[in-house]
């Protein structure tokens, strides 16, 4: 018969197969990273809405003597 085949040996695989395969989860991270930083700037980039109701002044305590 003839030798078995084992998929994690080396001399049965391409280089570039190998190579693709050690390199298949730095890259997702890579791209991970980049997607949301793209995100990141697309959503940072634009002003925040804030809603505040004029009518109503904000409910400060004032606790002490102010000095001007």
């Amino acid at each position: 018969m003839g030798r078995p085949v084992n998929p994690l040996n080396q001399e049965d695989q391409p280089r570039w197969f190998l190579l693709a395969m050690a390199s298949r989860w730095p890259l997702a991270i890579v791209l991970a990273t980049w997607s949301a930083a793209l995100a990141a700037i697309q959503i940072l980039g634009q002003p925040i809405p804030i809603a505040v109701k004029r009518q109503m002044p904000f409910p400060v305590v004032l606790k002490g003597p102010i000095q001007v």
